[in-house]
């Protein structure tokens, strides 16, 4: 027996169905738009960097060694230590020195400190072999340590000398490089495996074999939206939010091949319109039900107590 909560979500999905039915041209106009509008907006979408306090619980051991470390060694999250390797003779100090010019001209570096300059930072000398530069930020944008990447890289160095670099903010923009890569290859890879899949399974149910792509279709067209969305939000695309990508493509793949499972059976003894009322009305609701219980189960995640989960 149905509750009358069930019943309304009926109603409500089968005047969409009507509506679209007998709007279709509007609905064929705003949809294209809708999307590349949606296409426009998320190639806006900004990558954020992360923070070790949104991935631990609040109130962890380590998290609170961290804090304490920042600052009883008075570590900035804007600094950004280079470390350069070989024997520290006249030449490698003329380098730092060169360096240490080429860096003070960035937009962005407020201070470079370096053994070089500043002989009396005997702290900066690690061993006769390995120093260290500090170069202090006014600001952590990925742009200026791209700057920081391409001054090391350009500027010659003597022989024999290796030049590394650290700190938070190249490690933040490190971390966004590997997310984007990661994105793209899970991206590429779910969507080439559900390809696949379709063609296999489900090609036999629908009237023509192109038609088995339509979930794929649906499933790229939603994650166009959901991706387009997130900067209107306010959400920069992280680490964990990554993982949402392929989900979203299972479960959108999923959702709406059943739906047009439901519609090839309901054609083959009514008509085009009433299949489409039928389908969406009856099968549309079990897919709302599916994914209420999925957002349920993945508030389940809220119980770890970590920042970025909940």
């Amino acid at each position: 027996m149905k509750s009358g909560g069930m019943i309304m979500f009926e109603e409500i999905l089968c005047k969409t169905a009507k509506f679209t039915i007998k709007r279709s041209k509007l609905v064929v106009s705003i949809v294209p738009l809708f999307i590349f509008l949606s296409a426009i907006s998320a190639s806006n979408l900004k990558f954020a960097p992360m923070k070790y306090e949104n991935c631990l619980p609040l109130g962890d051991e380590v998290l609170i060694q961290y804090e304490l470390y920042k600052r009883n060694f008075k570590v900035s999250e804007n600094d950004v230590f280079i470390f350069v390797k070989g024997t520290l003779n006249f030449q490698v100090y003329e380098y730092m020195l060169k360096l240490e010019e080429n860096l003070n001209q960035i937009d962005g570096v407020r201070d470079v400190i370096s053994p070089a300059s500043m002989p009396k930072r005997e702290d900066l000398i690690i061993s006769p072999s390995w120093a260290v530069m500090i170069v202090c930020l006014s600001k952590q944008e990925e742009e200026i340590t791209n700057q920081i990447e391409r001054v090391l890289e350009f500027t010659p160095k003597p022989v024999g000398v290796n030049v590394e670099v650290t700190g938070n903010p190249v490690l933040d923009v490190q971390i966004v490089r590997s997310v984007q890569k990661s994105l793209r290859l899970t991206a590429n890879l779910a969507i080439i495996i559900m390809i696949v899949i379709l063609f296999t399974v489900f090609s036999d149910v629908v009237r023509r074999k192109r038609l088995a792509l339509m979930p794929f279709v649906i499933s790229i067209m939603s994650v166009t939206v959901v991706v387009g969305l997130m900067p209107n939000l306010g959400i920069k695309m992280n680490s964990h939010l990554s993982s949402m990508i392929p989900i979203l493509i299972g479960l959108t793949i999923d959702y709406a091949a059943h739906v047009q499972s439901r519609f090839e059976e309901e054609r083959l003894d009514k008509g085009k319109n009433d299949a489409i009322v039928a389908s969406v009305t009856k099968t549309g609701l079990a897919v709302l039900i599916s994914m209420i219980t999925t957002v349920i189960g993945f508030m389940s995640m809220t119980a770890t107590k970590i920042p970025t989960l909940t």
